[in-house]
């Protein structure tokens, strides 16, 4: 910490969310048409406290208090298993067809509406392996060199990936008391067309059955400016060897 730094705007957004009325619209007693609106605003001025003193902001800030609006439904669900060729372009129609989907511009809360620098993402896994595929809304060849990915995992486990587009890298860190630290390098990544990561069971330290919850961070400059899904997170389970036969019945 900077002792000597101004944290006028800081304090000024602790006074607002003390603020005794925030709380008034989360009981369900108190129903309005805006309580998504106060809900996100309520969560954006104490994001501004950890900003504005250049602190990491808390994961579980980016997730809504309101609990129907935690986790984000894809628009198309897991079917099946799947083995995607992890190298940067759609090698074929089906390689990522059992995979779960979702739309980023119809993800975001009432607050979000700007354009997206991405435009979907997609996500599944095999009996070893989780699998994303980040699909850009023009192409990441526009996007400057100092850009790159957080994908950043909150349950059972507080890991993160990290990831340059220039140069292609991403790398695993788990979080301790003296802040991120870097367990090994991921070898599966591409981005050419599409970004696309294959990162195993084992690596993330889950089991069978286990909830996973992650959401993705776009950086530039190592500063957050966007967020994906933008309010909430993307829930999945670890699947059993038998998951396929299972989605059969």
């Amino acid at each position: 910490m900077n002792p000597d730094k101004d944290v006028s705007d800081a304090w000024k957004s602790i006074y607002i969310a003390e603020g005794s009325d925030w709380n008034w619209w989360y009981g369900d007693e108190h129903m309005t048409d805006t309580q998504e609106v106060f809900d996100e605003l309520f969560r954006t001025n104490l994001m501004k406290v950890y900003a504005q003193t250049g602190r990491e902001v808390p994961a579980h800030l980016y997730v809504p208090i309101l609990r129907e609006d935690r986790s984000v439904s894809p628009s198309v669900v897991i079917r099946g298993f799947i083995d995607p060729k992890i190298d940067g372009v759609v090698t074929s129609y089906y390689e990522w067809y059992q995979g779960a989907r979702v739309d980023i511009r119809k993800a975001g809360g009432s607050m979000h509406k700007a354009e997206s620098i991405l435009s979907a993402l997609y996500y599944g896994f095999n009996k070893e392996k989780l699998f994303l595929r980040l699909d850009p809304a023009t192409s990441f060849r526009n996007l400057s060199d100092d850009t790159g990915f957080s994908i950043s995992f909150s349950k059972p486990s507080q890991l993160k990936v990290s990831m340059s587009l220039k140069p292609v890298k991403a790398e695993l860190l788990i979080k301790t008391d003296e802040g991120w630290q870097k367990i090994k390098d991921i070898p599966d990544v591409a981005v050419q067309d599409i970004c696309e990561l294959g990162i195993p069971f084992s690596d993330l330290n889950v089991r069978e059955k286990e909830e996973m919850i992650f959401s993705i961070a776009i950086l530039k400059n190592g500063e957050e400016i966007e967020r994906c899904p933008s309010r909430g997170y993307i829930s999945l389970t670890v699947p059993t060897p038998d998951f396929e036969a299972m989605m059969w019945y």
